[in-house]
C-alpha cells in the first residue's frame, strides 16, 4: 500500500516529526544544505536514537533501500517529485512539487 506523508506546516532548514510506519514509531528529520542546495534525510527510533543521517534525498530514488538494519520500516520512503520538475527537491520544494510517499 501507498501512503503520502505530510511533512507540517513548519518548514525551517531543520525540522524533525514522529509518524508511523508499518505499526512502528519513527523519527523523520529534514536538513537543508543551502551550498548544496539539496535536503539531507535521517531517521531515528521512537526514543530518538538514530538509525541513520546525512542521506541525500533524490527525487524518485528510494531513501532507504541501500541500508540494512532490523530498526529500519518494513517498507520504503522515497520523495516524489510529483510536479514533474525533473530535479531534485530545493528549500521550498517539501510538500509541494516533491512529496513524501511511503510503500508497505
Amino acid at each position: 500500500m501507498l501512503y503520502s506523508i505530510t511533512l507540517g506546516e513548519s518548514r525551517d532548514v531543520s525540522f524533525s516529526f514522529y509518524t508511523t510506519l508499518s505499526g512502528t514509531k519513527f523519527v523523520l528529520m529534514f536538513d537543508y544544505n543551502y551550498r548544496a542546495a539539496s535536503w539531507y534525510f535521517g531517521i531515528a527510533d521512537a526514543n530518538g536514537d538514530i538509525i541513520k543521517t546525512g542521506i541525500k534525498v533524490k527525487s524518485n530514488i528510494p531513501l532507504l533501500n541501500t541500508y540494512n538494519d532490523d530498526r529500519l520500516p518494513l517498507g520504503e520512503l522515497t520523495i516524489v517529485d510529483v510536479a514533474k520538475t525533473g530535479r531534485d527537491p530545493i528549500f521550498d520544494d517539501l510538500d509541494n512539487t516533491h512529496v513524501l510517499m511511503y510503500e508497505e
